[in-house]
């Protein structure tokens, strides 16, 4: 025997499902995008000028010949520049605007499993920003102690892949948004494309 529904209830059921599907206006997509490309391009513009040095290699400096090694401790300082500006300049610069590109996915993005998959990319770009901002005062307390192997450069490299790692998700969901929003046609909603995201 099937149960009966108040027709208020079912009226006001729909009317919540309708708006959980309603489409995501370009109008309103747009503001985002351009917040989001020009806090990742104001990030890499400030921070590229002061990259005279190899910092992935420092990263990774437990993995390296001994050769990069002396090349490293030969210049210190520079690398402690480009740390500097990686914690003030770029981490911030890729924080907000990848994030503002993954929260961007979970609004254009129909299907469950593709906005679900852009929160968490939100949450990979918080992780990878917690992580660089950890491992940066660690390098630069190895740097002062020239490089000696340590349990400091063993987590500093840990953080760094987990970083690339939580980058990778965030980066390829972010693009993924933002190329949703500038396909062609002149739609006044969102999400009806060919991205296989509906």
């Amino acid at each position: 025997m099937s149960e009966h529904v108040p027709l208020g209830v079912e009226m006001r059921s729909a009317g919540l499902a309708a708006k959980k599907s309603e489409p995501y206006q370009k109008r309103r997509a747009i503001p985002e995008v351009v917040l989001a490309v020009a806090f990742l391009t104001a990030g890499i513009w400030l921070y590229a000028p002061h990259l005279k040095t190899d910092v992935v290699s420092l990263q990774w400096s437990t993995a390296v010949d001994q050769q990069t090694l002396a090349g490293i401790r030969l210049h210190p300082a520079d690398f402690r520049v480009a740390l500097e500006w990686d914690m003030w300049a770029l981490i911030p610069g890729y924080l907000i605007g990848l994030f503002l590109a993954c929260h961007l996915g979970s609004r254009v993005f129909w299907m469950p499993r593709p906005r679900t998959l852009a929160r968490l990319a939100m949450a990979m770009v918080v992780l990878a920003a917690a992580c660089n901002w950890a491992h940066d005062p660690m390098l630069m307390t190895a740097l002062s102690r020239g490089l000696q192997p340590s349990a400091l450069l063993e987590w500093a490299e840990v953080l760094s892949f987990v970083k690339f790692a939580a980058l990778l998700v965030a980066g390829s969901v972010g693009l993924v948004a933002v190329a949703a929003c500038g396909q062609p046609g002149d739609e006044e909603f969102l999400g009806k494309g060919d991205y296989g995201l509906r």
